[in-house]
């Protein structure tokens, strides 16, 4: 005889439980979105710099839910790291726990008490005060697996890096990589400019161009080269860093930009350029250019 297996609730219910939640907040007279809450530390930096006896405020997502009857372990984080809380729920007066029996995970919380470290050697916030600063309608990915399906993972970014550390730290590092870029060419002297990403008149060699829909009169353009080209010949020396496209190799000692640079950039014509050949595209074939 086979096993009966319990029918798994729809997003549509767990929305309805959260809204029903939601409601019960208000009516305890919780505001449950836009309460301020002051920090003393981030969740990674307490985990960082963690010391026990600490009295400290934290604030962050709930990622984790370990209700153990008369006490509840928990998890609040962001995308720079998490760390352990831990309330009692036998000290909560019925107000503060009618509250805290409407939060579940995906919600925000701000906590405040002093650290201690658990028999495993956690690190931990022993909860005296908490604030529902933000409650979630929607139900967060599986607490295990994240986001399975690769086109949501890429669709819906916010639910891969809430549910993956491994989503988020590419996340933090690639904002981290692109400061420190800046950074380098900004000590140097160099120039970030912004180059229009549309263009009325096509350019980018035997590229195609994509017309906007909806708009025939611009288009998104090929090659922000032809625009950064013309900033040597209005006076710049520096080679400038842009968003959408790369410095101009060779200035990185801040060398001024080459005279036939310059002349290119005015309209001089390169005697040493032949015809542009077409390019292929995907699958090996030449661009209709009809």
């Amino acid at each position: 005889m086979s096993e009966i297996t319990q029918p798994q609730s729809t997003e549509a219910e767990l929305i309805a439980v959260r809204r029903e939640k939601l409601g019960k907040l208000r009516e305890l007279g919780v505001d449950p979105f836009g309460a301020a809450f002051e920090t003393t530390h981030t969740p990674a930096g307490l985990r960082e710099n963690f010391a026990e006896g600490l009295q400290v405020k934290v604030a962050g997502r709930i990622n984790g839910w370990r209700n153990m009857g008369k006490s509840c372990f928990f998890h609040v984080g962001d995308v720079h790291g998490q760390v352990q809380g831990f309330i009692s729920v036998k000290e909560l007066n019925p107000e503060n726990l009618a509250i805290f029996e409407c939060l579940e995970r995906g919600d925000w919380l701000g906590i405040e008490g002093e650290t201690f470290l658990t028999r495993t050697g956690e690190p931990t916030v022993k909860v005296s005060k908490f604030t529902v600063l933000s409650k979630s309608l929607r139900p967060m990915p599986d607490k295990w697996h994240g986001v399975a399906d690769r086109e949501i993972k890429y669709r819906k970014r916010h639910l891969d890096l809430m549910s993956n550390e491994e989503s988020a730290a590419v996340f933090v590092t690639r904002s981290r990589m692109v400061a420190e870029i800046r950074s380098f060419f900004h000590e140097r002297g160099y120039l970030e400019v912004e180059t229009p990403m549309l263009q009325d008149i096509p350019g980018g060699a035997a590229a195609r161009p994509f017309p906007r829909a909806g708009d025939r009169r611009a288009s998104d353009r090929c090659a922000g080269d032809p625009r950064r080209r013309g900033l040597p010949a209005g006076g710049t020396v520096r080679a400038p860093a842009s968003r959408s496209s790369r410095p101009w190799s060779g200035h990185a000692t801040g060398a001024a930009v080459p005279a036939a640079a310059a002349e290119r950039a005015a309209g001089v014509p390169d005697p040493t350029a032949g015809p542009a050949s077409p390019r292929p595209v995907a699958g090996g074939r030449l661009p209709d250019r009809g």
